[in-house]
């Protein structure tokens, strides 16, 4: 037998040995924020239902060229969107700028595989909304302004 025959089961034996890691929990601020996002997003659809089954007695079925028409039309926002990126990129960043290295990425994904950067910036937008929604409130600056020195 060779050497990597005998290095599989040695390795799941070793495997087998290490202690289990405990799991991390979500923290709990984003887990507040992702059940919040749920909510709005499950009363968006009942508000939407609701409205649907007020117009009609029998809940109708999307047409199948309403689904083709909306799914090109994402992937045509997407496209401009990322088209506007690209365009206003800095013209002068050296080449490990953070920038530019995201919108060159953009571009490849866009070339290489444009249902893959769908799905990239819809997650992309999902986090941005999770985002908004765990930052703190703005708050009202305090009376007097900026305080003189005397």
């Amino acid at each position: 037998m060779t050497d990597a025959s005998h290095a599989m089961p040695a390795l799941l034996k070793r495997m087998r040995h290490l202690p289990a890691r405990p799991r991390t929990a979500i923290p709990r601020k984003g887990l507040d924020a992702l059940k919040a996002l749920n909510r709005s997003l499950q009363s968006i659809a009942a508000v939407t239902e609701n409205a649907a089954t007020a117009s009609s007695p029998t809940r109708t079925v999307e047409m199948k060229s309403v689904q083709q028409f909306r799914q090109s039309w994402q992937r045509m926002k997407v496209q401009d969107q990322v088209e506007h990126a690209l365009q206003q990129g800095p013209a002068n960043a050296g080449p490990l700028n953070s920038h530019r290295l995201v919108l060159r990425t953009l571009g490849l994904m866009q070339d290489l595989s444009p249902a893959y950067l769908h799905h990239f910036m819809n997650h992309l937008d999902t986090m941005l909304q999770l985002d908004t929604m765990t930052l703190p409130q703005a708050t009202k600056p305090a009376r007097g302004g900026k305080r003189r020195l005397k």
